[in-house]
């Protein structure tokens, strides 16, 4: 039976040392755990990575344990730097002979040390999402496939699940339907076309090390050398991480994961949350210990997250609590519209500074979809407060940042078609459609990458190109051979600041972009600057191309969010987790946002909306501020709203409840649940100029009508799919439908914007 430790806080330190004097007492034992596989439910605030970063230091200080031999897995590049930077500090260098990385960049460097094991090049590419929808659209257009009626979104997104579920192709076309095969010709054909490049997709990151720990040899040599393996978030693994976890741990059984179930966001990413719920039954030798002293949060705000996150079931339960007072109240506030509550958050922003009580960083708005950023991003360039959006284009998505990125993998991984394509013409060498087809069907043809059929019309060997289209192939041939030559040796900025200055790079933007051409110079600077911090990190000797665009490529959105801006922080709540902001606003709650539409009607969906919502609570140290609002515009255009029901679910005590008049003017709103009161009303309103009936016009008869089971619908994001069932009828209308990969959905109509296709 698994054993339940429920320790005191008076338990006592195991030996004396001032390194561990700081941590309370179920803290303490999970530090001191002696062996064997442990689960430490770790709330949210409850200072989890310092359990981590402090076990991995008593392993090493009291068990002496080879830092060399422990694995520590996290899911943030900012989360494993810092726990490297902690672990430094608190066993010296050596802690930097600890493996601390994503379960991707651990992935990455398995790959790199046995890739010749799995026939790949040891320096291959690893292909971001808008290079694998390059690499679709190119087979859609050899297999004369429209990409209108298969979106390469939705195949990438297909592909993505049955990779992480550990299908191959084959797998694949065995369980799905006939119009999931075409799929599966697909999925066959991208693995091929990575393979001819020497690439990978994050994906295979984590699928192709589980194909090599089927060799036992292998496994048996990995499972050797991590004598300890330490997983943070453990509530967000997939199957294929799960899998990976237990080949390495299955011998020794020195498994210790912290993580927490009322966490777990991502569930459409492919992450299991029985992976967590299920960890004692899976390993019934496993202890389990509770983090629930909150260090972050006030009395308050954690009373109104425990409120809300109690009416999950799908949990294993516990209940967060602070010493830190019981603070302000969760307050409130109705608004008219979304204009109005950005304009709202601006003005507590802007009082707030103003007055000395904040910075601008201490604040983070929130929001469930991206498209919530707009109207908050108006409002705070109109009132002159600088901000950072979380999750919008990132840096190195910047199309600037990818052409000179694109010019270093092509020397890393000279079959990296895609990198080649996007530099061919950049800049502008005079190489059209006609040009750039021949190379490729010569490269076909011949067996030969993208890169030797430039090499070889450069050099007359091939007939492809007039003469001076040949001379600016050959030029482009030179400069990549010249560079591929010295690059191992020389650091990356000096390489890459050559190559800019060879190719004219400068000159290009001012071309091609004119106005915009020294913003994007700035640009192309930064990424010099990365370049060059990058070597002092890692040394110049190691500060390789090679080296560069392996780190960068594993960068994601949250790695890029600078806590130290002096900025309020505009972030979608999946973005916020692991975060923390003396004032959080919470924006959008309303149904059909938050919880979402898609969903809302699914049991596993709504509990993981509301874990979200828990989340969003919890990032608050001092402040929370709720927002909701009658009418906001979707979809084009004003939909009426009625109130979120996780408004419905905090303690009414703890809710100071608000209104925003369309002048702008506050006042205390009556009466208690929101929701209760507002359900089913058609509300007018008159402000401004403008007057708006808030109540949905929804044709029920020409809409139900028009939908069957059977039919073919096509979704902006998810692509085709056939309709299985219908509920209800007129705005109620839910609808299942399953889309290519297997995935069901349930949606309501009204929101859908389905496309049908017969």
């Amino acid at each position: 039976m698994p054993t339940q430790i429920s320790a005191p806080s008076s338990t006592p330190l195991l030996f004396s040392d001032d390194l561990f004097s700081g941590l309370n007492g179920p803290q303490r034992q999970a530090v001191f755990h002696e062996g064997g596989p442990l689960l430490v439910l770790a709330g949210a605030g409850s200072g989890k990575t310092r359990v981590l970063t402090h076990r991995v230091a008593w392993l090493i200080r009291q068990r002496e344990i080879d830092p060399g031999s422990i694995l520590a897995v996290t899911f943030t590049n900012k989360a494993a730097g810092e726990m490297k930077e902690r672990i430094s500090a608190l066993v010296g260098e050596g802690g930097r002979s600890v493996w601390v990385g994503t379960f991707h960049s651990i992935g990455a460097r398995l790959l790199r040390r046995e890739s010749l094991r799995l026939g790949i090049a040891r320096d291959f590419s690893i292909f971001d999402r808008d290079d694998q929808i390059s690499a679709i659209r190119r087979i859609l257009a050899d297999m004369n496939i429209s990409p209108k009626e298969t979106p390469p979104e939705s195949v990438v997104a297909a592909i993505s699940r049955a990779k992480n579920a550990l299908q191959s192709p084959d797998e694949f076309e065995q369980e799905a339907l006939s119009y999931d095969r075409q799929i599966a010709a697909i999925y066959r054909a991208y693995q091929a076309s990575l393979r001819r490049q020497s690439a990978l997709d994050f994906d295979d990151l984590l699928v192709l090390p589980v194909e090599l720990f089927r060799d036992e040899e292998v496994r048996r040599r990995y499972a050797g050398k991590f004598k300890h393996v330490l997983v943070d978030e453990y509530q967000d693994t997939n199957r294929c991480q799960y899998s990976f976890l237990h080949a390495v741990t299955q011998d020794h059984r020195q498994l210790f994961v912290v993580g927490d179930d009322d966490q777990s966001i991502y569930r459409w990413r492919g992450a299991d949350l029985s992976n967590i719920l299920d960890f004692e039954s899976d390993h019934p030798d496993a202890s389990l210990i509770r983090l629930e002293q909150n260090y972050r949060s006030t009395g308050r705000i954690l009373a109104a997250a425990n409120s809300v996150i109690r009416h999950n079931v799908g949990r294993k339960g516990k209940e967060l609590w602070t010493d830190r007072g019981e603070g302000d109240p969760v307050v409130l506030f109705e608004v008219p519209d979304d204009q109005m509550e950005a304009m709202a958050v601006l003005r507590m922003v802007k009082a707030g500074v103003e007055e000395g009580r904040i910075s601008p960083d201490d604040c983070v708005v929130l929001y469930r979809t991206n498209a919530q950023s707009r109207a908050l991003e108006n409002a705070f360039q109109l009132g002159g407060i600088q901000y950072q959006v979380v999750g919008g284009q990132r840096f190195y998505e910047r199309r600037e940042i990818k052409d000179v990125l694109a010019y270093l993998r092509v020397l890393v991984n000279p079959g990296d078609d895609v990198a080649l394509r996007r530099i061919l013409n950049v800049p502008a060498r005079g190489i059209g459609k006609k040009t750039l087809e021949d190379l490729e069907a010569f490269a076909k043809a011949t067996g030969i990458t993208l890169l030797e059929a430039v090499r070889r019309a450069g050099v007359g060997s091939a007939d492809l190109g007039r003469g001076n289209i040949r001379a600016k192939l050959a030029e482009l041939g030179a400069l990549i051979d010249r560079a591929t030559a010295s690059a191992p040796a020389r650091p990356v900025a000096e390489l890459t600041e050559e190559i800019l200055e060879e190719i004219g790079y400068r000159d290009h933007l001012e071309k091609e972009f004119e106005r915009e051409a020294t913003t994007r110079w700035d640009n192309v600077a930064e990424l010099l600057n990365a370049m060059q911090e990058f070597a002092e990190t890692e040394g110049r000797v190691d500060a390789t191309a090679s080296a560069f665009v392996q780190e960068v490529s594993l960068t994601t959105d949250i790695d890029e969010y600078d806590e130290h801006s002096e900025r309020v922080t505009l972030m979608t709540l999946h973005n916020a987790k692991g975060l923390e902001f003396p004032w959080v606003f919470l924006t959008g709650l309303e149904e059909g946002l938050f919880p979402h539409a898609n969903s809302a009607y699914e049991k596993e969906g709504l509990e993981e909306e509301r874990r979200l919502f828990y989340v969003g609570l919890t990032r608050a140290q001092e402040r929370v501020t709720l927002f909701t609002a009658t009418v906001r515009r979707r979809y084009g255009g004003m939909q009426h709203s009625m109130p979120s029901r996780f408004l419905d679910e905090i303690d009414p005590d703890l809710l100071e409840r608000r209104a925003i008049l369309p002048e702008g003017r506050p006042a205390r709103s009556s009466g208690a649940g929101w929701g209760q009161e507002w359900r089913g009303r058609s509300v007018r309103t008159s402000y401004g100029s403008e007057e708006v009936d808030d109540h949905p016009r929804y044709e029920e008869e020409t809409q139900d009508a028009a939908l069957a089971a059977g039919m073919r619908v096509l979704h902006p994001s998810w692509g085709e799919g056939i309709i299985e069932t219908l509920e209800g009828r007129g705005e109620n209308l839910k609808l299942t439908i399953r889309f290519r990969g297997g995935v069901k959905k349930k949606v309501l109509a009204v929101y859908a914007k389905l496309e049908l296709l017969g």
